[in-house]
């Protein structure tokens, strides 16, 4: 049932935005179930967003390097948000991609 309500509200919204997503949601669910497709919903707009920053470096990469070694590619599909922000500024200064790389933390 819920997975219908999910579908139905998507559809209904399709190039809308999240924020009108929330809203619909807000509107149509009760709190409790509300609130878990909320966090269900936050939770794949960041892993789309990381994916979306995962492909940019990637293009990024191979536009400045050319190749990019497997265990660099083995690294940034490893690699969390604030990770993957800080390699993508690393980029437009790097000479290797060894310095894009070095040690965060």
């Amino acid at each position: 049932m819920v997975t219908i309500v999910v579908k139905y509200i998507l559809d209904g919204l399709e190039a809308k935005g999240f924020k009108e997503f929330a809203e619909q949601v807000q509107k149509h669910l009760s709190g409790k179930l509300g609130g878990k497709i909320m966090t269900l919903a936050q939770e794949l707009k960041e892993q789309g967003i990381n994916i979306g920053k995962l492909e940019l470096i990637i293009n990024q990469l191979k536009r400045r390097f050319k190749e990019i070694p497997k265990t660099y590619l083995a690294l940034l599909e490893r690699a969390d948000s604030k990770t993957l922000s800080i390699w993508s500024e690393r980029i437009l200064d790097a000479k290797t991609l060894e310095e894009v790389f070095e040690t965060v933390g």
